[in-house]
């Protein structure tokens, strides 16, 4: 039996084709590991310009045109609720929208009113709030830019599980 090369080159196209697929698979899984990261590091940095304050106009090339923030008022501090750095990110198959969200412990501040001489006492005293700590969820929505930048649309607090 006498082996030619005719066999080799049908072969060596699918070998050439396999390459150029792993190359396509290789290059879509590169863009959504960075996308991931682009989102935790976007999701990071509302958490912390939230807790410092400055989540009003310095920020502004964080969101998206007409964000949409549910943050309570009351609110003063988002602590992390997990160990580490749990944030869950759920990029959708067209890779132009995500969702992130991590636990937190959400730390609220409520006036008293001044309705009772109780109420009046701990005011004079310099401690006329009601604080209350419980855990929640940080759920950002996301979208993808023209420049490849990502930015919130809407952001939002919920004490139950998003699910």
């Amino acid at each position: 039996m006498k082996w030619t090369g005719v066999a080799v080159v049908p072969l060596a196209a699918i070998s050439t084709g396999a390459a150029a697929d792993s190359g396509l698979e290789l290059r879509s899984r590169i863009v959504e590991l960075e996308d991931v990261e682009a989102i935790r590091d976007l999701h990071m940095r509302l958490v912390r310009q939230f807790n410092a304050g400055t989540l009003d106009s310095r920020a502004r090339e964080m969101f998206a045109a007409a964000p949409q923030l549910e943050l309570a008022d009351t609110v003063r501090r988002l602590d992390p609720a997990t160990d580490g750095d749990a944030i869950e990110v759920v990029r959708a198959a067209d890779g132009l929208s995500a969702t992130a969200r991590s636990r937190h412990l959400i730390r609220s501040e409520t006036s008293l009113n001044p309705d009772c001489a109780i109420a009046e006492m701990a005011i004079a005293q310099g401690d006329g709030m009601i604080r209350s700590c419980e855990t929640g969820w940080l759920v950002n929505t996301l979208l993808k830019q023209d420049d490849d930048k990502w930015k919130v649309k809407e952001a939002r607090l919920m004490i139950k599980s998003p699910g």
